[in-house]
């Protein structure tokens, strides 16, 4: 994999994402009327879900929508300000948390995009080189009739 020097940067960005596009990896829809984590609609095809960051499965947990609910109820659908400005409250509890259990100085971000757009810059400078292999957050559509066909 070649270096990916500064002044290319934004051409690299635009030729990887449009070729995921044009695979039909990226910029998608899902559909259906709601999401169970396990599978998820897309064109119309009920597909096992891998591309997921929700690695525990956490986002379908009863107590942590409850916990979701009731904080929508004390602070509304979303904490319009920049973090960076005013944090939420709650960003503040969960960052002490986890401070905690790693010791170790912690920075939620709403999401890994998000922190990775915030981290990477900051931790890689001009002379460093980053080497990803072929499956870093590479998604394979796959649906349940090819994972389990049909007797």
């Amino acid at each position: 994999m070649a270096k990916i020097k500064h002044h290319n940067f934004l051409n690299t960005v635009h030729e990887v994402f449009t070729d995921a596009k044009q695979a039909g990896v990226l910029h998608l829809y899902a559909g259906g009327s709601s999401f169970s984590g396990r599978t998820i609609e897309v064109d119309g095809r009920e597909l096992y879900h891998f591309g997921t960051t929700g690695y525990l499965g956490l986002e379908q947990d009863s107590r942590l929508k409850e916990a979701a609910i009731n904080a929508i109820e004390k602070y509304g659908t979303q904490f319009p300000l920049s973090k960076s400005y005013i944090s939420n409250p709650l960003y503040k509890e969960l960052e002490d948390c986890i401070q905690e259990l790693y010791g170790q100085p912690i920075v939620i971000t709403k999401n890994s995009t998000l922190g990775h757009l915030g981290v990477i810059p900051s931790a890689v400078d001009d002379n460093d080189v980053i080497i990803l292999d072929h499956q870093v957050h590479w998604r394979q559509k796959c649906s349940k009739q090819e994972v389990f066909p049909s007797k």
